[in-house]
């Protein structure tokens, strides 16, 4: 897995903010979208595209 792919994946889940804010140093929780919701979606797709339970 290259680290730009899991970005993408991660960028995906969030709805509002535009991908081009995401990179390898982006603090995700301090981002305005930031919620609970996101963190499942989150978990949601670590488990599914990539087969970790967190």
């Amino acid at each position: 897995m290259k680290i730009e792919e899991f970005i993408e994946n991660f960028a995906n889940q969030f709805d509002e903010t535009d991908t081009s804010v995401f990179n390898a140093s982006t603090e995700f929780k301090a981002l305005d979208e930031w919620s609970s919701l996101t963190a499942l979606s989150l978990i949601a797709m670590a488990d599914e595209a990539y087969n970790i339970v967190l």
